[in-house]
């Protein structure tokens, strides 16, 4: 998936799993590079939706690269539900109305690293109940609440270090 502009829908700019859940035919080894997702969600008829930019869930050795993700609600990029062993790099992410980069639920393995991930709503990346991965070289700026959070210190997760913005 490249070069794509994926904007006002009412849930997800780009969904790399099917609405069931399961694996959709083709998600593991996905490319998801150089695509620009903005103003995505909310859903009006269903006000708990999921909804944001970037989703990646039940997929394995899906790169999401050189992206634009910003202004979506909730979300710029979520990984979720048994994604494992996936690369997030080098991706712009910034003024989602909540999370910049959020990991979520048995989202194991994971690299996320050389993003810049700026004034979002809530934290610049979020990791709920985290499993084993990897965090490096993160540009983080003026997020409005914390820059790097981890909800769940699991054993055997890296250490993490909670920054306030200014």
């Amino acid at each position: 998936m490249f070069g794509n502009r994926s904007y006002q829908n009412l849930r997800i700019g780009i969904r790399n799993i099917s609405s069931t859940g399961l694996p959709a035919a083709g998600a593991d080894g996905t490319v998801i590079e150089n695509n620009h997702v903005f103003e995505n969600g909310p859903d009006p008829m269903v006000p708990a939706a999921v909804t944001g930019g970037i989703l990646v869930g039940a997929s394995t050795d899906v790169t999401v690269r050189n992206n634009r993700s910003e202004r979506n609600n909730r979300f710029g990029i979520r990984l979720q539900n048994g994604a494992v062993d996936n690369l997030v790099e080098k991706n712009e992410v910034f003024q989602n109305s909540e999370d910049g980069i959020l990991l979520l639920n048995n989202a194991d393995l994971n690299t996320v690293q050389l993003n810049v991930v700026r004034r979002n709503g809530r934290d610049g990346i979020r990791i709920f109940d985290p499993g084993r991965f990897s965090v490096s070289h993160l540009l983080l700026i003026q997020t409005f609440a914390v820059l790097l959070r981890m909800i769940r210190d699991l054993p055997g997760s890296i250490e993490y270090l909670r920054e306030h913005a200014a």
